[in-house]
């Protein structure tokens, strides 16, 4: 009797060692890694944070705790000259307040863009929901930019939801050139943002 609750014991410690593994293991797997960064995406495209206009927003390390909540996906961690995209598309989603009645002005300061002998020209195209408002770009050793793109009204909507992508013509990874160990696919190196609105003249 004594060796049947043994083992009747010993079956029950090692099915709930291989419930806790299988539970472990899936909660730390790659799949189950980006299904939950898709979740947190598709949550902050449909709730986006409140951002209010002609706010300057900061991708630096000692500043980039307000920027995150803005950010979708395609985005590293911040540095101390900014944050640099990863991969081909970079996307941020906000709810701008008070919402605009009319069109805006979007100032990007890229810092840096990755270039290299393979390809010497990064190329950036700006969305602003869906709309292209601008277009960039960038030589290997070109000063930090400021790029100012016009977002016309007829971009906007009436509760002020603002999703913005970058696209990246040709992301690439220092690892994969001998640069370095980063395997990041970098594009550019945004450091600020700023939204404002447009003064549009009162008709004479």
């Amino acid at each position: 009797m004594n060796s049947l609750h043994i083992m009747a014991g010993s079956l029950v410690v090692l099915g709930c060692f291989y419930t806790g593994s299988w539970a472990f293991f899936k909660t730390h797997s790659v799949d189950f890694i980006a299904a939950q960064h898709q979740a947190h995406a598709e949550q902050r495209r449909r709730a986006p944070a409140s951002c209010t206009l002609d706010t300057l927003l900061n991708f630096t390390s000692d500043a980039a705790a307000a920027t995150q909540k803005y950010q979708v996906q395609g985005w590293s961690h911040p540095e101390t000259w900014g944050t640099w995209t990863d991969g081909a598309v970079a996307e941020l989603a906000m709810r701008l307040t008070p919402a605009p009645s009319g069109p805006l002005r979007l100032m990007t300061r890229i810092q840096s863009a990755m270039t290299h002998r393979q390809q010497p020209i990064q190329e950036i195209e700006i969305l602003a929901n869906d709309t292209i408002i601008g277009h960039a770009f960038f030589r290997a050793g070109d000063p930090p930019l400021d790029l100012n793109s016009l977002i016309p009204a007829t971009a906007l909507n009436n509760e002020g939801m603002l999703r913005l992508v970058f696209r990246i013509a040709h992301p690439s990874s220092p690892k994969a050139l001998g640069m370095s160990e980063d395997p990041r696919q970098l594009g550019i190196l945004v450091h600020q943002i700023r939204i404002s609105a447009v003064a549009v003249d009162a008709p004479s």
